[in-house]
């Protein structure tokens, strides 16, 4: 009985344990350079959930990495209108999240500014940025919106923290955040 019970509570602080572990993942920056349909759904396909074996017992974790990747995506200064540059990029987002390898997975859509102007504002615009992203991708019923979660995190996430007004901090990232889930 003994032997048992402490089995199984070792077990249970495994599964907590990987359960608890952070989710990696692969970053592709395709900032400054115009990627495929073929290499944006390699880099956005994320791998099956991993599977742990423990003494003959199997757990396998409900949730597989997630892969994300960082486009130019320019809007017009101090706004969220997309520029006709924006609009070529997301036109080759459109059909690599519409094809067979990317069609049952849902990505957040993730806006980021840099440091100038005030944290509220920034926060406001970087919000605007992703809903325009995901408004340009479902338009025409290309992508179904339950895909799509747009999320803003104004300058919180900045890449170059040494200079927070660099052109680099300014960008949408798009993360496969694993199946849609059916109800």
């Amino acid at each position: 009985m003994t032997r048992t019970f402490f089995l199984v509570l070792m077990l249970c602080m495994y599964v907590v344990a990987v359960q608890a572990e952070e989710y990696g993942g692969k970053v592709v920056d395709f900032r400054g350079s115009e990627p495929t349909v073929k290499q944006l759904i390699e880099a956005l396909r994320s791998p099956p959930p991993p599977k742990y074996t423990f003494r003959s017992i199997t757990v396998a974790r409900d949730k597989a990495q997630t892969n994300k990747v960082l486009l130019s995506i320019p809007f017009e200064f101090n706004s969220a209108k997309l520029t006709p540059q924006a609009q070529k990029s997301l036109e080759i987002l459109a059909e690599a999240l519409g094809s067979e390898e990317l069609l049952a997975d849902r990505f957040e859509i993730v806006g980021h500014t840099d440091g100038k102007g005030t944290v509220y504002y920034n926060q406001i615009l970087s919000t605007k940025r992703a809903f325009a992203v995901k408004n340009y991708l479902q338009n025409g019923d290309r992508i179904n919106e339950d895909r799509l979660i747009p999320i803003g995190k104004g300058e919180f996430e900045l890449i170059n923290r040494e200079q927070p007004f660099a052109a680099e901090n300014r960008r949408v990232e798009i993360v496969n955040i694993g199946a849609v889930r059916k109800n």
